[in-house]
């Protein structure tokens, strides 16, 4: 602290600190200490000068109020609302029945106000409350959202899209890090929406049906945590075009081609077209 005493220069209501800067720009070259400024017509006592707050900090300000002040202020717009509510219905109902006596028809448009007044503060308890469920039902959905069971495991899996790169680089210097346990390849990241396939047929060429694929190597499966009913993962095959004719396809369709009644174990050599 420059100027003035960091113990209680923020004690009392409506004492204010400046930085430099700030202190600079109300005062030129003068000392600010002891100097009242105004803030929103309310007079407030300089009680200290601070250092500027460093560029990099989180914490920006220019001027630092005692928090001593919003307790003082709170005090007086609580005697303001408590002085209010008790003048306003006694105007209100010495009003009422001074017209009454008088028979003014002007007692209809006082009703008609406080009508209105409590049908708006109705409209605005429904809104808040329609406000507040909404909120609610939206947090619920969206903590089923990250609960849903996808069929696979995606904690601690990172998706970086290569957009067009070559990957062989770049999977090497993954692989020399020993915080990564894991790398798999994949045409597209599953379950965010994406969707590739086509048609496929088993015996009958007049029976296809749209499936949804994904183009995955060898180390997807176990990656992922998939479990594999019948037959095995993918092997490593020496060329792209042995390994793009084997696929892996899920219980749907199996009962979709009604391969399902054969044995487990003999369904992988089934062909698709």
């Amino acid at each position: 602290m420059l100027e003035g005493n960091p113990e209680i220069a923020l004690k009392n209501p409506y004492s204010v600190v400046l930085t430099e800067t700030a202190a600079r720009k109300l005062f030129g070259s003068e000392s600010a200490l002891g100097i009242p400024i105004k803030f929103d017509s309310i007079d407030y006592l300089v009680t200290g000068i601070v250092k500027d707050v460093p560029f990099f900090s989180h914490i920006k300000f220019e001027v630092l109020v005692s928090l001593s002040t919003v307790v003082q202020r709170s005090k007086s717009d609580v005697n303001f609302d408590t002085w209010t509510s008790m003048l306003m219905p006694a105007l209100f109902f010495s009003k009422v029945s001074a017209i009454s006596a008088l028979g003014n028809i002007s007692s209809v448009k006082v009703f008609n106000n406080l009508i209105l007044r409590r049908a708006l503060v109705v409209i605005q308890y429904t809104v808040t409350l329609i406000f507040i469920t909404t909120t609610a039902i939206g947090y619920v959905q969206y903590k089923n959202i990250l609960a849903f069971d996808l069929g696979f495991n995606t904690e601690n899996i990172l998706n970086i899209n290569m957009q067009g790169n070559k990957p062989d680089a770049f999977l090497k210097e993954l692989s020399e890090l020993p915080e990564v346990t894991g790398i798999s390849r994949s045409l597209i990241v599953t379950s965010v929406g994406n969707a590739w396939g086509g048609q496929m047929k088993y015996k009958d060429s007049q029976d296809s049906a749209l499936v949804l694929t994904n183009h995955v190597d060898e180390n997807y499966l176990p990656l992922h945590g998939y479990k594999l009913i019948a037959a095995g993962n993918f092997t490593a095959r020496p060329s792209a075009a042995d390994a793009s004719r084997e696929v892996i396809v899920n219980e749907q369709v199996v009962k979709r081609f009604n391969i399902h009644a054969m044995n487990p174990k003999r369904q992988s050599e089934k062909k698709f077209r």
